[in-house]
């Protein structure tokens, strides 16, 4: 564990301990200041304005430069200019529109034409065609290129490391089908051979049946020529008895 120091507080920059929670010339319960929200510098919490949401809650507190440079610089350049699809008039909408008609027709325009979602940062509105995505979030392109400043080499870092998953995941699903057709094949095979042995077994013992058939008949008639054809023919009807289907 470190040991405590003498420090300056940040309000009255008297000296204090650096682990104190409050100063106590000042009193203030930030002696080491706040963090901007936006520049994420170090600031006095006296000097923080603070932003407050629609209901009043605070959202975050930064330099008044830098909700300056928001106002002006992100939030001023953020317009679209649309036209009319009813009665072709031009209309310009700004991150303060929250429910744009057309002023000569009235007509709505519906939210998802014009509004890309809240910033993660500055939290105001991002128009369509100012958006960029970060991390899965939605930031100005300004606002992400204050906070991260390499923040377009980092997704496309994240960018090609989902594309090195998907790739290794599409060859490891052609690798497990490859596989299953080689099995698949490997037993098709078996089956063919096995079914052949047996084709070639029955065929062999239906031969030998028949034959045998034809000699007991021959040896009947004493091997004569008379006894040697009907022994021929009754082995080609026993044989024939066997292929034909049955009934």
């Amino acid at each position: 564990m470190n040991q405590p120091y003498l420090t300056n507080c940040a309000e009255c920059e008297r000296k204090i301990s650096s682990s104190a929670y409050q100063c106590p010339h000042c009193q203030t319960t930030s002696p080491f200041g706040i963090t901007c929200h936006i520049c994420k510098n170090k600031l006095r919490k006296s000097r923080a304005i603070e932003v407050l949401d629609s209901q009043g809650e605070p959202l975050y507190s930064a330099h008044e430069g830098c909700l300056n440079w928001v106002k002006e610089e992100v939030l001023g350049n953020q317009k679209i200019f649309y036209q009319c699809p009813v009665c072709q008039t031009n209309i310009t909408i700004s991150h303060s529109t929250s429910t744009p008609t057309c002023p000569k027709c009235g007509h709505y325009f519906m939210t998802n034409e014009y509004y890309a979602g809240r910033c993660k940062l500055c939290r105001n509105t991002v128009l369509k065609g100012f958006e960029i995505k970060y991390d899965y979030e939605i930031y100005h392109k300004l606002c992400a290129n204050k906070a991260y400043p390499n923040w377009e080499i980092e997704e496309k870092q994240r960018q090609q490391k989902r594309q090195e998953k998907e790739r290794n995941k599409r060859q490891l699903e052609e690798a497990k089908a490859e596989e299953a057709r080689k099995i698949s094949l490997e037993e098709l095979g078996q089956g063919i051979f096995n079914f052949s042995i047996a084709l070639l077994l029955g065929v062999t013992i239906l031969l030998i049946g028949s034959g045998i058939s034809g000699l007991v008949v021959a040896a009947m008639f004493g091997f004569s020529s008379l006894g040697k054809i009907i022994g021929l023919i009754v082995a080609i009807l026993v044989f024939l008895t066997y292929l034909l289907p049955k009934k």
